[in-house]
């Protein structure tokens, strides 16, 4: 049945605060976002309609796929952290990486017959904090990808599945964001309003006064790494290395 996992989540209180969102890209996709000063939605060809993608709480995503080392800076990665009180209006919330899930990498934890409709929690900006709740119990514990102790009722097969796929500690090709909550949305994001927190991007890229007027319209933050001839998705470390001492330092996930 399609809405019992949105159920079985919805029944928790949230945990507050409210993480929040990461939209990661590169370097060219961050070149025409600064030009606009918005995020927009483009076509998914998971679910063949125009959405715009975040993270909930975690800067997971990994923007470029190729795992070849590059000095291209057209491919390094930027992560945009927006407001938890940016103006979101969630069409799907599903508590994993639907993409991986199309590619069948979560599959040895479900029964064939499940779809990741089968997961999607209610598209309210409550649902996020609601997931974290059930599963992890705090925000710091969902940060750190470690699940809470959790009886599930015996017919409650997804949420069994979901909770199997993130305590798994087995060698697999799926990452992190099978444990990271993600919410898609169909309107554009105007960056220019207060919406972002934190920008984290190479450091040679604040060389540009166009980034750096940019960054600054959007009364962001912002936080840089070094470049190296590496794989693009070895950032991410850099990602959450900032981005944990900026939630930590404001609050975000200092609950035990």
């Amino acid at each position: 049945m399609a809405d019992r996992f949105a159920k079985f989540v919805a029944d928790a209180e949230e945990a507050l605060p409210r993480l929040p969102l990461f939209h990661n890209c590169d370097g060219l996709s961050f070149r025409d976002i600064l030009s606009v000063d918005q995020l927009k939605p483009s076509k998914c060809s998971v679910f063949n309609e125009e959405l715009l993608y975040f993270f909930y709480g975690r800067p997971a995503y990994r923007a470029v796929k190729d795992g070849n080392a590059v000095s291209n800076n057209s491919l390094y990665p930027i992560c945009i952290v927006v407001s938890p009180n940016a103006p979101l209006n969630p069409v799907r919330i599903a508590p994993f990486d639907t993409g991986a899930f199309a590619k069948g990498l979560y599959s040895g934890f479900m029964n064939p017959r499940m779809t990741r409709a089968d997961f999607f929690a209610e598209p309210s900006t409550d649902s996020p904090p609601r997931i974290v709740r059930t599963f992890f119990g705090n925000n710091d514990n969902y940060f750190h990808g470690k699940p809470v102790s959790l009886r599930i009722p015996p017919l409650e097969f997804e949420a069994r599945s979901y909770y199997d796929l993130i305590l798994s500690s087995i060698t697999s090709p799926e990452d992190d964001r099978r444990q990271t909550v993600e919410v898609q949305v169909k309107d554009p994001l105007n960056l220019a309003e207060a919406n972002v927190l934190l920008v984290i991007l190479p450091a040679e890229f604040l060389q540009e006064e166009e980034v750096r007027a940019g960054i600054k319209r959007w009364s962001a933050k912002v936080r840089t790494y070094p470049t190296f001839r590496w794989n693009p998705g070895e950032y991410t470390f850099a990602f959450f290395y900032h981005v944990e001492k900026y939630l930590r330092n404001r609050g975000f996930i200092n609950e035990r």
